[in-house]
Protein backbone atom coordinates (compact mmCIF):
# COMPACT_ATOMS: atom_id res chain seq x y z
CA UNK A 1 0.00 0.00 0.00
CA UNK A 2 1.51 3.40 -0.96
CA UNK A 3 2.74 5.81 1.69
CA UNK A 4 1.52 8.97 -0.02
CA UNK A 5 -1.49 9.77 2.15
CA UNK A 6 -3.32 8.93 5.38
CA UNK A 7 -5.46 5.84 4.88
CA UNK A 8 -8.90 5.81 6.50
CA UNK A 9 -10.59 2.67 7.81
CA UNK A 10 -14.24 2.47 8.84
CA UNK A 11 -14.33 -1.32 9.26
CA UNK A 12 -12.13 -4.03 10.74
CA UNK A 13 -11.55 -6.28 7.70
CA UNK A 14 -10.14 -3.61 5.34
CA UNK A 15 -7.73 -2.67 8.14
CA UNK A 16 -6.56 -6.29 8.39
CA UNK A 17 -6.11 -6.46 4.63
CA UNK A 18 -3.94 -3.34 4.76
CA UNK A 19 -1.62 -5.26 7.10
CA UNK A 20 -1.92 -8.54 5.16
CA UNK A 21 -3.44 -10.10 8.25
CA UNK A 22 -5.23 -13.45 8.01
CA UNK A 23 -8.19 -12.33 10.11
CA UNK A 24 -11.90 -11.90 9.44
CA UNK A 25 -14.12 -10.15 11.98
CA UNK A 26 -17.10 -12.14 13.25
CA UNK A 27 -19.04 -8.99 14.14
CA UNK A 28 -19.19 -5.48 12.69
CA UNK A 29 -18.84 -3.70 16.04
CA UNK A 30 -16.29 -5.71 18.03
CA UNK A 31 -13.37 -8.06 17.43
CA UNK A 32 -10.99 -9.79 19.84
CA UNK A 33 -8.04 -11.86 18.66
CA UNK A 34 -4.75 -13.31 19.87
CA UNK A 35 -1.67 -12.10 18.00
CA UNK A 36 -0.74 -15.64 17.00
CA UNK A 37 -3.94 -15.70 14.91
CA UNK A 38 -2.73 -12.88 12.65
CA UNK A 39 -0.54 -15.09 10.44
CA UNK A 40 3.08 -14.96 9.34
CA UNK A 41 2.67 -12.74 6.27
CA UNK A 42 1.53 -9.52 7.94
CA UNK A 43 3.37 -6.38 6.86
CA UNK A 44 6.41 -5.18 8.76
CA UNK A 45 5.53 -1.50 8.29
CA UNK A 46 2.18 0.20 7.78
CA UNK A 47 1.44 3.50 6.05
CA UNK A 48 -0.07 6.33 8.04
CA UNK A 49 -3.65 5.49 8.93
CA UNK A 50 -6.72 6.59 10.87
CA UNK A 51 -9.59 4.40 11.99
CA UNK A 52 -13.14 5.07 13.12
CA UNK A 53 -12.84 2.44 15.84
CA UNK A 54 -10.80 1.92 18.99
CA UNK A 55 -7.97 -0.59 19.31
CA UNK A 56 -6.38 -1.84 22.52
CA UNK A 57 -3.33 -4.08 22.18
CA UNK A 58 -1.88 -5.99 25.15
CA UNK A 59 1.69 -6.97 24.25
CA UNK A 60 3.92 -9.43 26.12
CA UNK A 61 7.69 -9.10 25.55
CA UNK A 62 7.45 -7.27 22.25
CA UNK A 63 9.57 -4.77 20.34
CA UNK A 64 8.22 -2.46 17.64
CA UNK A 65 7.87 1.21 16.72
CA UNK A 66 4.61 3.13 16.86
CA UNK A 67 4.00 6.61 15.46
CA UNK A 68 1.37 8.76 17.16
CA UNK A 69 0.66 12.10 15.43
CA UNK A 70 4.14 11.97 13.90
CA UNK A 71 6.04 11.22 17.14
CA UNK A 72 7.74 7.82 16.96
CA UNK A 73 8.13 5.73 20.09
CA UNK A 74 9.96 2.41 20.44
CA UNK A 75 7.91 -0.12 22.39
CA UNK A 76 10.48 -2.47 23.90
CA UNK A 77 9.12 -3.67 27.19
CA UNK A 78 8.01 -6.84 28.90
CA UNK A 79 4.44 -5.59 29.35
CA UNK A 80 2.91 -2.90 27.13
CA UNK A 81 -0.55 -1.57 26.31
CA UNK A 82 -0.92 0.25 22.99
CA UNK A 83 -4.13 2.17 22.24
CA UNK A 84 -5.21 3.57 18.88
CA UNK A 85 -8.30 5.78 18.89
CA UNK A 86 -10.59 7.22 16.20
CA UNK A 87 -8.98 10.21 14.54
CA UNK A 88 -5.41 9.48 15.58
CA UNK A 89 -2.82 9.51 12.82
CA UNK A 90 -0.80 6.35 13.44
CA UNK A 91 1.61 3.88 11.89
CA UNK A 92 3.69 1.04 13.25
CA UNK A 93 6.76 -0.96 12.29
CA UNK A 94 7.19 -4.47 13.61
CA UNK A 95 10.50 -5.76 14.89
CA UNK A 96 9.28 -8.91 16.59
CA UNK A 97 7.06 -11.22 14.48
CA UNK A 98 6.37 -13.47 17.48
CA UNK A 99 4.44 -11.06 19.67
CA UNK A 100 2.22 -12.58 22.33
CA UNK A 101 -0.96 -11.03 23.63
CA UNK A 102 -4.38 -9.85 22.50
CA UNK A 103 -6.01 -7.06 20.52
CA UNK A 104 -9.48 -5.66 21.22
CA UNK A 105 -11.16 -3.59 18.51
CA UNK A 106 -14.52 -1.90 18.98
CA UNK A 107 -16.63 0.96 17.68
CA UNK A 108 -17.78 3.72 20.00
CA UNK A 109 -21.47 2.85 19.79
CA UNK A 110 -20.68 -0.73 20.87
CA UNK A 111 -20.04 0.49 24.41
CA UNK A 112 -22.95 2.96 24.34
CA UNK A 113 -20.53 5.72 25.25
CA UNK A 114 -22.84 8.58 24.31
CA UNK A 115 -26.08 6.87 25.24
CA UNK A 116 -26.86 7.77 28.82
CA UNK A 117 -23.64 6.51 30.35
CA UNK A 118 -23.14 8.08 33.78
CA UNK A 119 -19.48 8.74 32.95
CA UNK A 120 -20.08 10.47 29.61
CA UNK A 121 -18.76 13.80 30.88
CA UNK A 122 -15.46 12.37 32.06
CA UNK A 123 -12.30 12.73 30.05
CA UNK A 124 -11.43 9.04 29.83
CA UNK A 125 -7.79 9.14 28.84
CA UNK A 126 -7.96 5.83 27.02
CA UNK A 127 -10.70 7.21 24.75
CA UNK A 128 -9.13 10.65 24.23
CA UNK A 129 -7.33 10.91 20.84
CA UNK A 130 -4.85 13.44 22.25
CA UNK A 131 -3.68 11.14 25.05
CA UNK A 132 -0.45 9.13 24.81
CA UNK A 133 -1.11 5.78 23.16
CA UNK A 134 1.43 3.61 25.04
CA UNK A 135 1.54 2.42 28.66
CA UNK A 136 4.20 0.21 30.28
CA UNK A 137 2.99 -1.95 33.16
CA UNK A 138 4.23 -4.16 35.97
CA UNK A 139 3.75 -7.93 35.79
CA UNK A 140 0.94 -7.85 38.35
CA UNK A 141 -1.11 -5.15 36.64
CA UNK A 142 -0.50 -6.58 33.17
CA UNK A 143 -1.59 -10.06 34.30
CA UNK A 144 -4.85 -8.57 35.55
CA UNK A 145 -5.56 -7.03 32.11
CA UNK A 146 -4.52 -10.18 30.26
CA UNK A 147 -6.99 -12.18 32.33
CA UNK A 148 -9.82 -9.90 31.17
CA UNK A 149 -8.63 -10.17 27.55
CA UNK A 150 -8.51 -13.97 27.77
CA UNK A 151 -12.10 -14.05 29.00
CA UNK A 152 -13.15 -11.73 26.18
CA UNK A 153 -11.38 -13.93 23.64
CA UNK A 154 -13.17 -16.99 25.03
CA UNK A 155 -16.57 -15.29 24.77
CA UNK A 156 -15.84 -14.00 21.26
CA UNK A 157 -15.59 -17.55 19.95
CA UNK A 158 -19.19 -18.23 20.93
CA UNK A 159 -22.02 -17.52 18.44
CA UNK A 160 -22.58 -13.76 18.28
CA UNK A 161 -26.03 -13.77 19.89
CA UNK A 162 -27.34 -10.91 22.11
CA UNK A 163 -26.14 -12.68 25.26
CA UNK A 164 -22.55 -12.98 24.01
CA UNK A 165 -22.53 -9.36 22.85
CA UNK A 166 -23.79 -8.13 26.22
CA UNK A 167 -21.03 -10.07 27.97
CA UNK A 168 -18.43 -8.60 25.60
CA UNK A 169 -19.78 -5.10 26.26
CA UNK A 170 -19.37 -5.62 30.01
CA UNK A 171 -15.82 -6.90 29.57
CA UNK A 172 -14.99 -3.98 27.28
CA UNK A 173 -16.25 -1.51 29.88
CA UNK A 174 -14.21 -3.34 32.51
CA UNK A 175 -11.05 -3.17 30.40
CA UNK A 176 -11.57 0.56 29.77
CA UNK A 177 -12.10 1.29 33.47
CA UNK A 178 -9.03 -0.71 34.50
CA UNK A 179 -6.73 0.98 31.99
CA UNK A 180 -8.18 4.40 32.70
CA UNK A 181 -7.52 3.97 36.40
CA UNK A 182 -3.84 3.48 35.58
CA UNK A 183 -3.52 6.78 33.75
CA UNK A 184 -6.17 9.01 35.30
CA UNK A 185 -5.21 12.25 36.95
CA UNK A 186 -7.24 14.52 39.17
CA UNK A 187 -10.53 15.31 37.44
CA UNK A 188 -11.73 18.79 38.21
CA UNK A 189 -15.33 19.90 38.35
CA UNK A 190 -14.73 21.64 35.02
CA UNK A 191 -14.95 18.27 33.25
CA UNK A 192 -18.63 18.01 34.11
CA UNK A 193 -19.55 21.26 32.40
CA UNK A 194 -21.23 21.73 29.03
CA UNK A 195 -18.30 23.78 27.63
CA UNK A 196 -15.93 20.95 28.55
CA UNK A 197 -18.08 18.33 26.83
CA UNK A 198 -18.44 20.59 23.78
CA UNK A 199 -14.66 21.05 23.63
CA UNK A 200 -13.97 17.32 23.85
CA UNK A 201 -16.57 16.52 21.19
CA UNK A 202 -15.17 19.28 18.97
CA UNK A 203 -11.63 17.89 19.25
CA UNK A 204 -12.78 14.38 18.38
CA UNK A 205 -14.65 15.67 15.33
CA UNK A 206 -11.59 17.59 14.15
CA UNK A 207 -9.35 14.54 14.40
CA UNK A 208 -11.82 12.51 12.36
CA UNK A 209 -12.74 15.14 9.74
CA UNK A 210 -9.70 17.37 9.32
CA UNK A 211 -9.09 16.03 5.79
CA UNK A 212 -12.61 17.11 4.83
CA UNK A 213 -12.94 20.57 6.39
CA UNK A 214 -10.90 23.09 8.36
CA UNK A 215 -13.76 25.56 8.81
CA UNK A 216 -14.96 26.33 12.35
CA UNK A 217 -18.52 26.84 11.12
CA UNK A 218 -18.68 23.29 9.76
CA UNK A 219 -17.75 21.83 13.14
CA UNK A 220 -20.26 24.07 14.90
CA UNK A 221 -22.93 22.72 12.56
CA UNK A 222 -21.90 19.11 13.32
CA UNK A 223 -22.37 19.91 17.02
CA UNK A 224 -25.69 21.71 16.40
CA UNK A 225 -24.23 24.93 17.82
CA UNK A 226 -23.72 28.43 16.52
CA UNK A 227 -20.14 29.27 15.60
CA UNK A 228 -20.06 31.92 18.35
CA UNK A 229 -21.17 29.39 20.99
CA UNK A 230 -18.50 26.91 19.92
CA UNK A 231 -15.82 29.61 20.06
CA UNK A 232 -16.92 30.70 23.53
CA UNK A 233 -17.05 27.13 24.89
CA UNK A 234 -13.64 26.17 23.55
CA UNK A 235 -12.04 29.43 24.70
CA UNK A 236 -13.45 29.03 28.22
CA UNK A 237 -11.78 25.61 28.57
CA UNK A 238 -8.55 25.96 26.56
CA UNK A 239 -7.96 29.74 26.46
CA UNK A 240 -7.51 29.34 22.69
CA UNK A 241 -9.89 29.38 19.74
CA UNK A 242 -11.27 26.45 17.72
CA UNK A 243 -9.32 27.73 14.71
CA UNK A 244 -6.08 27.55 16.71
CA UNK A 245 -6.77 23.90 17.48
CA UNK A 246 -7.71 23.08 13.87
CA UNK A 247 -4.48 24.68 12.65
CA UNK A 248 -2.40 22.77 15.23
CA UNK A 249 -3.86 19.46 14.04
CA UNK A 250 -3.11 20.31 10.41
CA UNK A 251 0.49 21.17 11.34
CA UNK A 252 1.06 17.96 13.31
CA UNK A 253 -0.51 15.72 10.69
CA UNK A 254 1.32 17.55 7.89
CA UNK A 255 4.62 16.89 9.65
CA UNK A 256 3.77 13.21 10.01
CA UNK A 257 2.89 12.92 6.32
CA UNK A 258 6.00 14.80 5.15
CA UNK A 259 8.23 12.55 7.24
CA UNK A 260 6.36 9.54 5.84
CA UNK A 261 7.42 10.33 2.26
CA UNK A 262 4.36 12.31 1.15
CA UNK A 263 5.13 15.17 -1.24
CA UNK A 264 4.21 18.76 -0.42
CA UNK A 265 1.61 18.70 -3.17
CA UNK A 266 0.04 15.51 -1.75
CA UNK A 267 -0.21 17.05 1.71
CA UNK A 268 -1.71 20.25 0.31
CA UNK A 269 -4.30 18.22 -1.59
CA UNK A 270 -5.12 16.03 1.41
CA UNK A 271 -6.00 19.05 3.54
CA UNK A 272 -7.86 20.80 0.70
CA UNK A 273 -5.56 23.79 0.32
CA UNK A 274 -6.11 25.63 -2.96
CA UNK A 275 -2.59 24.77 -4.14
CA UNK A 276 0.91 23.89 -2.95
CA UNK A 277 1.86 27.55 -2.46
CA UNK A 278 -1.15 28.14 -0.19
CA UNK A 279 -0.17 25.19 2.01
CA UNK A 280 3.51 26.19 2.03
CA UNK A 281 2.63 29.70 3.23
CA UNK A 282 0.40 28.25 5.95
CA UNK A 283 3.10 25.80 7.08
CA UNK A 284 5.83 28.44 7.11
CA UNK A 285 3.61 30.84 9.06
CA UNK A 286 2.90 28.20 11.74
CA UNK A 287 6.34 26.56 12.00
CA UNK A 288 8.86 29.14 10.82
CA UNK A 289 10.14 26.91 8.01
CA UNK A 290 8.94 25.71 4.64
CA UNK A 291 7.55 22.17 4.26
CA UNK A 292 10.44 21.31 1.92
CA UNK A 293 12.99 22.44 4.53
CA UNK A 294 11.18 20.43 7.20
CA UNK A 295 11.08 17.36 4.96
CA UNK A 296 14.82 17.58 4.28
CA UNK A 297 15.87 17.91 7.93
Amino acid sequence: MPHSTIHLFDEFNPFHRMANGALEARHNDVQIFAFDEVGNDSVRETPLFKTKFFQIGLFKEVEFEVSHFGTTQVVNHKNAVVMFKPGQTCSFRKRDPHAKGYAIMFKEHFIDWRLGNANTMRDFSILNPAFDCVLFLTDEIFSDLIEVAERMHFEYRYPMDPSALNILKLYTHLMIEKINRLCSHHISTTTGSLPYKTTQDFKSLVYQNIHKTKTVGDYAEMLCLTEKTLINHVRSITQTTPKDFINSVIVEESKAMLLNRSTVDQVASYFNFTDQAHFSNFFRNKTGQSPISFKQK
